[in-house]
């Protein structure tokens, strides 16, 4: 459990949904009087997701958001692909179902990037 300071702090970190301790995405949700975490489910996780090969021309912000947004729904990219300091893959934070089965590789105009999942990352 989390007391934030204001609520206008708690509603920005409800509201994104996702936020980042010790490095690693946790799922934020409301806290509710009457909630068993031991039934609270949940649909949707965070997972860090490497886009293999791609070239640096797609590195900017909106192309990784809708390259990411083909996974799921994009959250952040890390440090190093945003400040470029690594350029062998882009790694993205990228909230996706449970239930779903994830592609492989991401084809778009002529080009495919491989994708690996680093969840336990």
């Amino acid at each position: 459990m989390v007391r934030f300071g204001n609520g206008e702090n708690r509603g920005k970190a409800v509201e994104e949904g996702v936020q980042m301790f010790d490095k690693k995405p946790v799922v934020v949700k409301p806290w509710k009087p009457d909630i068993d975490v031991t039934k609270e489910r949940v649909d949707n996780v965070p997972i860090w997701v490497r886009l293999v090969g791609l070239d640096i021309k797609y590195w900017g912000k909106n192309a990784l958001t809708k390259l990411a947004g083909m996974i799921g729904n994009p959250l952040k990219a890390d440090r190093a692909t945003t400040q470029k300091e690594r350029l062998t893959y882009a790694r993205v934070l990228i909230e996706v179902p449970l239930n779903k089965v994830y592609p492989i590789e991401i084809m778009f105009e002529n080009e495919v990037v491989r994708i690996i999942n680093q969840s336990g990352v």
